[in-house]
């Protein structure tokens, strides 16, 4: 009887540490254990990022839920980027670096241009 415990027990604490390793070698932010406190500020990131570019997040809360999930959908697919709806660090890197590359456009009175 023993034996058959601690192999439950291997199997109860074991099998979340293998789906967390399995979801970090495909490179998504999801944690088995609700989510770090490190992938909730990127997750809460990319909804502002979003937000500000008219996509509906849902609040921005740092939690993946259905709207936020649609929102990203939403940018990757206007992006031309490959459409899977998940918070990535990549995913964040490029709507850093659109968010920068939008603060150096100014308006002016024959339309949007770039000042570079």
């Amino acid at each position: 009887m023993k034996p058959l415990r601690l192999v439950l027990r291997a199997l109860v604490v074991g099998l979340p540490l293998v789906v967390s390793l399995a979801g970090c070698s495909q490179g998504k932010l999801a944690d088995p254990f609700a989510g770090a406190p490190s992938d909730r500020a990127v997750i809460r990131e990319i909804q502002g990022d979003l937000a500000g570019r008219g996509y509906d997040p849902g609040p921005v809360d740092g939690v993946m839920g259905g709207r936020t999930r649609a929102a990203i959908r939403g940018y990757q697919k206007d992006a031309g980027l490959p459409v899977t709806g998940e918070a990535t660090a990549a995913l964040a890197a490029k709507l850093r670096g659109d968010r920068t590359t939008a603060r150096h456009i100014q308006p002016d009175d024959g339309g949007w241009q770039n000042p570079n």
